[in-house]
C-alpha cells in the first residue's frame, strides 16, 4: 500500500531523464519549494534503479520514453513499493501513457507545465492520481481496469503456459525451455504465441516485462538465481 504524505513533511523525489537540461531545471524548480527534497537526478534506467532501491523516495519523476524504462517499474514494484511513479512527457501518446499506468505509474505531467509541477507531485504524494493538468479520478479508474484485466488474463493461462512464461521471463531460450520441459521447440513457440494473444503483448521482451510488472512471477530469495510463480498465477 502506498503511504500518504503527512501534512508539513518533506516530499522526497528522484528525477530520471536523459536530458541534462531537463534534470537541472526540474531540480531547481523543486528545490525552490520548501516541502520538496530532490534526492537524486539520473540520466538512465540503470542508475535510476540503483537510486530508487537505495533511497526509496516518495516520488519517482520519470521520462515516459527513458530507455529500458520497464526495469525501473520492476524495481519500484519489488524494491521500493511505497514510491509513486509520475511520468513526464513533451507530447501525450495515449498508448505509451496507458502502458506506463499498467506498469504502475499514478500520474502524468506535461513538461511545459512547470507552473503546476509542485502541485502535481503534492497531489500524488497525498495518495491521489494526476492527469496532465489536474487531479483525476479517470486515471484511478483506468488503473483499476488495467489491474482487473491483468488478473483476468492470468486466470486464462494454462498450467503449461504459466511454466513457459516463468521460464521465458527467467531468460531461457526456446531451445532451453524445450529441453527443460521435454517438449518440442515448435510447441514452446505455440505456447508463446497463445500467450501473446491472451496478454495483449507482441514481443518476447514485453512478455517478460508484463509478467514482472503484474506480479505473475516473483523473484526468488537472494542467491537462489530462480524465480517462482506467485500464488495468483499458480491458482
Amino acid at each position: 500500500m502506498n503511504r500518504k504524505q503527512v501534512p508539513g513533511s518533506t516530499i522526497t523525489v528522484v528525477i530520471a531523464d536523459d536530458d541534462p537540461i531537463v534534470r537541472r531545471v526540474l531540480t531547481q524548480v523543486l528545490k525552490a519549494e520548501p516541502d520538496f527534497a530532490v534526492l537524486a537526478s539520473e540520466p538512465d534506467s540503470e542508475r535510476t534503479v540503483a537510486q530508487v532501491t537505495k533511497l526509496k523516495p516518495d516520488i519517482l519523476l520519470i521520462d515516459l520514453f527513458l530507455p529500458k524504462v520497464s526495469s525501473v517499474y520492476v524495481a519500484v514494484s519489488y524494491r521500493s513499493v511505497s514510491t509513486r511513479p509520475v511520468i513526464m512527457c513533451s507530447t501525450f501518446e495515449q498508448q505509451s501513457v496507458l502502458d506506463s499506468l499498467e506498469r504502475g505509474a499514478v500520474g502524468v505531467w506535461m513538461k511545459e507545465r512547470l507552473d503546476i509541477l509542485a502541485e502535481c507531485l503534492r497531489c500524488v504524494a497525498s495518495g491521489s492520481y494526476w492527469n496532465c493538468t489536474h487531479e483525476s479520478s479517470d486515471i484511478a479508474a483506468i488503473f483499476r481496469e488495467v489491474q482487473s484485466t491483468a488478473s483476468r488474463s492470468v486466470l486464462h493461462l494454462t498450467s503449461r503456459e504459466q511454466e513457459v512464461v516463468l521460464l521465458t521471463s527467467s531468460g531461457m531460450t526456446n531451445r532451453e525451455i524445450a529441453e527443460h520441459l521435454e517438449i518440442k521447440q515448435t510447441t514452446v513457440q505455440r505456447h508463446l504465441t497463445n500467450m501473446f494473444d491472451k496478454l495483449g503483448v507482441r514481443k518476447r521482451g514485453k512478455l517478460a516485462s508484463y509478467v514482472l510488472d503484474h506480479g505473475l512471477i516473483s523473484p526468488a530469495p537472494s542467491g537462489h538465481g530462480k524465480v517462482g510463480l506467485t500464488k495468483r498465477a499458480a491458482e
